[in-house]
């Protein structure tokens, strides 16, 4: 299946505010969290970048600088298109067209939704990482069970234990554990709270969320 990403920085460019620009007016009617948090500061760093790039005068750096923002904005959107809108029943396969993004075929057998949630094992051994391990309730192995194409995991700094998953912001798509959360040296000692729940194979039908769990930024 070909890639739904444009190759050419333009034209990468112009789909990226495009996706960004249709999910900022749609996403309450998807009932999904707002692009803004995710795809904002990526979306205008490699636009700044691009526009040095396109400078006569550019470097060795600009171009560096370039290739590093665009691969960042290009792994936001691949998490948020994965995580919210690619299986979400809400988004059409006509709002799909107008995002331009992959229209998967239906009529295989439904795949019944996860029915266990994963426990999150935050490890804060190193400086500056979380390393969030997971494995299905009730096992005793890590990883995630059969069947299931990865887990997604929401999480936020805050003060004091959320209420509503909604408070956590944040949201990783991650695959094969750990999933490695990197903070700046100014985050050191600041609460990070983090649930997740199982999305099966193909279909982006997800189980029900697990425990929040806590760890402290090393």
């Amino acid at each position: 299946m070909a890639d739904y990403i444009p190759r050419p920085d333009e034209k990468f460019l112009d789909w990226a505010k495009n996706l960004t620009a249709f999910a900022l007016q749609n996403f309450a009617r998807w009932q999904v969290p707002t692009p803004a948090t995710t795809l904002g500061q990526p979306l205008a760093d490699f636009e700044a970048a691009f526009e040095a790039y396109l400078n006569p005068n550019h470097g060795k750096i600009d171009t560096i600088h370039k290739t590093d923002t665009r691969k960042t904005l290009e792994k936001a959107i691949r998490t948020y298109v994965a995580a919210y809108l690619a299986h979400t029943p809400l988004v059409t396969d006509e709002d799909k067209a107008a995002l331009e993004i992959t229209i998967y075929k239906t009529g295989k057998s439904p795949v019944p939704a996860p029915t266990t949630s994963p426990q999150l094992e935050p490890d804060t051994g190193t400086r500056r990482h979380i390393l969030v391990y997971y494995r299905d309730e009730g096992s005793n192995h890590r990883g995630k069970p059969h069947g299931v194409r990865g887990v997604e995991i929401r999480w936020a700094a805050l003060d004091a234990p959320p209420t509503d998953i909604a408070q956590l912001t944040h949201s990783e798509f991650d695959t094969k554990a750990p999933l490695d959360l990197e903070f700046g040296e100014a985050d050191r000692g600041k609460k990070v709270f983090m649930c997740g729940w199982w999305e099966i194979d193909r279909e982006g039908i997800k189980g029900p969320w697990g425990a929040i769990e806590e760890a402290i930024v090393p």
